[in-house]
């Protein structure tokens, strides 16, 4: 209905407005983005950022999941600036700070980490430019991270692929 609400947990390059990154000066879109113009300011779309720590990802599509160590973050990324912010948390919100967000609409690196991770070629593999004032409305900031935990068990033969929450 009128009335209805959704939340959408996904990567930054995914639910970050693509029109502010390398990924939409070459044309892509991606669901932040569409979002973002079917809905307006209804739509608030909030990234994440680390500097270092640990994650669990493979080194390809399919590939075996491996907890591996996250370089430190490159001097002219937008992760660098929030670690030199000096908090080891945060939450920053610009959505309605005009002065804030153009502070943070200029270009920058930014780092993506999501199912794969390759440390040996991550400024190719995953660093883009984005102007982290028009992609986001806030960003979550934490220094260091650590890899997710599978849940025990397998899925049940058959179960959705929204196991174990069947939505």
């Amino acid at each position: 209905g009128p009335d209805a609400r959704a939340v959408v947990w996904a990567h930054n390059s995914h639910l970050g407005d693509a029109s502010a990154t390398a990924m939409g000066a070459a044309g892509e879109y991606n669901l932040g983005q569409l979002c973002r113009r079917a809905f307006g300011s209804a739509c608030v779309s909030i990234g994440f950022g680390t500097d270092r720590g640990r994650v669990a990802a493979a080194d390809d599509w399919g590939g075996e999941v491996r907890v591996k160590t996250i370089l430190p973050s490159r001097s002219d990324s937008w992760e660098q600036v929030f670690l030199q912010a000096g908090r080891e948390r945060s939450l920053t919100r610009w959505r309605d700070d005009p002065e804030l967000a153009a502070a943070l609409d200029i270009p920058r690196l930014e780092r993506a980490i999501g199912v794969i991770y390759r440390p040996e070629t991550e400024l190719r593999s995953h660093y883009f430019e984005a102007r982290l004032g028009a992609q986001f409305d806030a960003w979550v900031w934490f220094e260091q991270t650590g890899p997710v935990t599978p849940l025990t068990g397998a899925a049940a033969e058959g179960a959705p692929d929204t196991y174990p929450f069947g939505l």
